[in-house]
């Protein structure tokens, strides 16, 4: 995933799927939501795309505080990233990213390529690193909920199994 990709991908969670829907349907696009559609419509609608899409990423811009915050907190508690910066510098090394790209986008570029010239020769890797980071740790997030919900709903299951064995037995 390319540091662009991660951007536009941080900025759907971070704006909702919902809302980035709607703005897509406005330029005749009905696909879910990700990343690599909202490049596409960039690269085809230039800046009337990337104008309202750099506004909600202003808006959206305290969830994807909370999306880098939660991230490198979470690397933290894994012992992850070895380096001298503070998990709040790494939040806020994303977040600046993430802020440069928003602005970037609000002033109208008519595709991704002008968003990846314009970020070439800055100190983007370590936000780089992050952006993953919060995606990757998003996906654990889920998965781990799925897990939850299916032990959940088996326990629940063996429960009542056993209930009814029970319920047989003193007839």
């Amino acid at each position: 995933m390319t540091k662009v990709q991660a951007t536009f991908q941080v900025a759907i969670d971070a704006i909702g799927k919902d809302k980035v829907g709607e703005l897509l349907e406005r330029f005749g696009c009905y696909e879910e939501p990700t990343a690599q559609v909202c490049m596409e419509v960039l690269d085809r609608e230039g800046a009337a795309f990337s104008k309202p899409f750099g506004e909600l990423m202003k808006k959206a811009t305290p969830n994807a505080k909370k999306i880098f915050r939660d991230a490198a907190k979470l690397n933290k508690a894994a012992g992850k990233g070895g380096d001298s910066m503070t998990a709040e510098q790494k939040s806020q090394q994303g977040l600046a990213w993430f802020s440069a790209i928003a602005e970037l986008l609000g002033k109208g570029v008519e595709n991704v390529d002008e968003i990846v010239n314009a970020t070439n020769g800055t100190n983007a890797t370590l936000a780089h690193a992050q952006l993953l980071e919060a995606l990757r740790r998003q996906e654990e997030a889920s998965q781990k909920s799925t897990l939850y919900w299916v032990l959940g709903g088996v326990g629940v299951l063996v429960v009542v199994m056993i209930f009814v064995i029970a319920l047989s037995k003193r007839s």
